[in-house]
This record gives structure tokens, C-alpha cells and sequence, in this order.
């Protein structure tokens, strides 16, 4: 079996929940073929929420055949430590809120003893990308993850993810790890912040910065990716 670090070009796949967050990219991408040096970058749009990005991946990934997933987007953030133009890279993600509200709290499927916190890929209920190398490449701080269905506004959740060490929140973040950990495909997760994690006031959202400076990383960055150093 080849090893990941003996691959010098890659076939990637880039992907995101909507075009709106990498168009930058794809225009840029359909300039060059979709080939950006050795690597041959295909880009894929899997709809908004963990339901559709992992039938899409499920769906996909075997045709594509990737060697490498980037999943790329914006985030909701639980810190007032990073700005919209800071791009930041997953180093683990989680289920948010699956689960049940009982007289005591919310109870994650974990808790309620349906899903083994350690049953593989999980690891005390966290999907943790383990490609260190590829992490570290990136340049980029590595921040944990919380994957949600609904945007997070109760003060509640707010402290019980914060309090678990979550800084961002997205709809698709755990779909990728668990399809790529589960494939045994190297995969990062790449965000930049568009709002704070609170009262849904999109008056306050900062979506145009957010975007543009998660293209304007990848497209610097994806030229002097190296994969034979991984």
C-alpha cells in the first residue's frame, strides 16, 4: 500500500458546503485546468448540513478516488480570539448536539450510551485528525471543532461546548473527519470565522472578510503544498 508521505502528486479533493465559500477558488482552479503544480485539485459542492456532506462524500469519494480532502468554509466561533481574516485549521472535531434534553442537562448520544465515546474513528468522543505533518504544514493555529444542526444560541449550549473546549462550530466539519478517518484518507478542515457564536444577528456577521480571506489562504498556500514531505 502506498504511504502517504511516498506520494509526490496528488489527486485532491477540495470541498465545501456551498459555492458562495470557495468561488474564489474555483474560478481560479478552472484557470489553471484544476491542475495546481503536480497536484490535480478537484473542486465538490456537498450541500449545507452533516446529512448531505456525507451522502455526497459516501457518493463521490470512491469515483474521485482522492488522496487528499480538503474541506474548506466558514465558522461560527465560541472565542473572541480570532478575527475573520484568521484562517484556522481543525485538529478535531465532534457531534455538537445529538442527543437528548433531560431534567439534568443535555445528554450527548455518548452520555446515553448509544455511540461508545471510543468506538473507532471516535477517541473519547472526538474525531481527531492524526496526520500531524499535514497539520503543521498548514501554518495555521489548530482549534477543536463542534459539529451542530441548528445554529447555537442558547446560553446553555453556548457554555457546555465552550466548557469542552470548542472554538468553532460549522454544519459539516464531523461528516468529512468521520468519512475520511473512516476511508483511511488524509483530510484537513480548514475555516474562517464569520460571526460569533450567540444571537443569530446577521447585521453582525462578517461573511464577505470570512470568505475571502479563507480563498485568498488556499490560494497561496495549495501551490507550495508539499506532499512528499508528509
Amino acid at each position: 500500500m502506498t504511504r502517504f508521505a511516498d506520494i509526490c502528486s496528488m489527486r485532491i479533493l477540495l470541498i465545501s458546503a456551498t459555492r458562495m465559500e470557495l468561488a474564489p477558488v474555483i474560478d481560479w482552479l478552472k484557470e489553471r485546468d484544476n491542475q495546481v503544480g503536480d497536484h490535480l485539485i478537484i473542486p465538490g459542492i456537498t450541500g449545507v448540513g452533516s446529512l448531505l456532506t456525507g451522502w455526497w462524500l459516501g457518493r463521490h469519494m470512491a469515483e474521485i478516488n482522492p488522496q487528499l480532502v480538503i474541506q474548506a468554509g466558514v465558522a461560527g466561533s465560541f472565542s473572541a480570539a480570532w478575527e475573520p481574516t484568521q484562517p484556522l485549521a481543525v485538529e478535531r472535531d465532534t457531534i455538537g448536539d445529538l442527543g437528548a434534553w433531560e431534567a439534568s442537562g443535555f445528554k450527548s448520544v455518548f452520555d446515553l450510551h448509544l455511540i461508545h465515546p471510543d468506538l473507532p474513528p471516535f477517541h473519547q468522543s472526538w474525531l481527531i485528525n492524526p496526520h500531524q505533518q499535514l497539520l503543521q504544514q498548514t501554518g495555521l493555529p489548530l482549534v477543536a471543532s463542534a459539529t451542530v444542526n441548528q445554529v447555537t444560541t442558547r446560553e446553555e449550549d453556548i457554555h457546555r461546548l465552550r466548557s469542552a473546549g470548542v472554538k468553532l462550530e460549522t454544519m459539516e466539519g464531523a461528516a468529512g473527519h468521520y468519512a475520511c478517518l473512516q476511508a483511511g484518507i488524509p483530510f484537513l478542515q480548514i475555516r474562517t470565522v464569520s460571526n460569533a457564536v450567540g444571537v443569530r444577528d446577521k447585521q453582525e456577521w462578517q461573511m464577505a472578510t470570512a470568505v475571502r480571506a479563507l480563498n485568498d489562504y488556499l490560494i497561496n498556500w495549495l501551490p507550495a503544498l508539499k506532499t512528499n514531505q508528509l
